[in-house]
């Protein structure tokens, strides 16, 4: 089963949008500039959620993105300018996501990226001018094949740790992408890569 939030849905309303406890649900599509003034976005407890797809210009003032209970999640497919006019905290650690695609402009004023114990993630595809003030934690991903980040994306980050990755074998990275704070501690770690 399928829910589908229709292109241009709730756009002018505040709110919270909460999928939790459907145990048949297996995919989740909010469509472009959906829900874009609504406040919190929570999934969880979704056990057969396979896909999460949601357009651009959506859920923008969302300060916290975090997923958990959902075993079953493989792709996580985020458009250009969603959750992008509140700084907050990006967090995943579901462990059987395969694909991670964040369009430009999404995320654009969280301060942290955290991205960890997910042993299926092959690709991590971040888009231009994403994530630019935020730090980056990439760890424990032991199939993580290619990482891709776009112009400006991680911009203005004091940390960026790449730990525990053996499949690793590319980082791409667009203009300025990963270029760091001007700040004394500033730190790259490298481990286990």
């Amino acid at each position: 089963k399928s829910v589908d939030v229709g292109e241009d849905s709730f756009t002018n309303k505040n709110g919270s949008f909460v999928l939790k406890n459907c145990a048949t649900v297996s995919e989740l599509v909010i469509g472009n500039r959906s829900l874009s003034s609504f406040a919190s976005f929570e999934v969880s407890s979704t056990p057969l959620l396979k896909t999460i797809t949601i357009g651009d210009g959506c859920l923008k003032k969302v300060g916290a993105f975090a997923l958990s209970g959902l075993p079953a999640l493989e792709y996580l497919m985020i458009g250009s300018d969603s959750f992008s006019q509140r700084s907050g905290h990006f967090a995943l650690t579901s462990p059987s996501v395969k694909a991670l695609v964040v369009g430009d402009g999404s995320f654009s004023q969280y301060t942290d990226c955290s991205i960890h114990d997910v042993p299926s993630l092959e690709t991590l595809s971040i888009g231009d001018n994403s994530f630019v003030a935020s730090s980056l934690e990439l760890k424990s991903l032991n199939g993580l094949k290619s990482v891709v980040i776009g112009r400006r994306g991680f911009e203005n980050c004091e940390r960026a740790v790449f730990e525990s990755l053996p499949e690793l074998t590319s980082i791409q990275l667009g203009w300025s992408a990963l270029s760091f704070k001007d700040i004394d501690n500033a730190t790259l770690v490298m481990k286990s890569v």
